[in-house]
């Protein structure tokens, strides 16, 4: 698949992640050990009462699934800039259900043509707790046949 076969509304659903907490933990510890995401005794202080999830590492349980699904079959060439936005709190055992949308295409350059893919991840109880936009490069028909005409 091409980005010039890709159209605005396009919606892949992910299979729905449950939040490991010892994985959670792990994450924590290794790359944001702020004390609400890893100490349970410390949390209990905090505005959440109990730990939480890294939001990057509850995204990135989300991006990990649909990169696998691998829906453009290897025609997603580069990440350009990404953007999440944290609502609420995600915590262990909580269930993350996504979507992740085409909600815009850009020019095609010399990788290939620009897609805006806004995910929305929303947990068991119907809320959404962080929405992710990534501006990605996918691989262009229009570049593989003409490269001299692409900038």
């Amino acid at each position: 698949m091409y980005f010039e076969d890709i159209k605005i509304g396009t919606e892949y659903p992910i299979t729905p992640t449950v939040i490991d907490k010892d994985k959670m933990l792990a994450f924590a510890n290794e790359y944001d050990p702020q004390p609400f995401h890893t100490s349970e005794t410390l949390a209990k202080s905090s505005p959440y009462g109990t730990v939480i999830a890294p939001g990057i590492m509850a995204f990135m349980c989300i991006w990990s699934k649909f990169v696998k699904m691998d829906v453009w079959d290897g025609g997603f060439l580069a990440g350009q800039d990404t953007n999440l936005y944290w609502y609420a709190p995600v915590y262990p055992g909580d269930t993350l259900n996504a979507t992740v949308k085409v909600t815009n295409k850009g020019r095609v350059n010399r990788l290939g043509g620009l897609l805006e893919l806004t995910t929305d991840v929303i947990n068991q109880n119907d809320k959404c707790v962080m929405r992710n936009i990534t501006n990605g490069v996918i691989r262009s028909r229009e570049r593989e046949q003409h490269p001299e005409k692409v900038g």
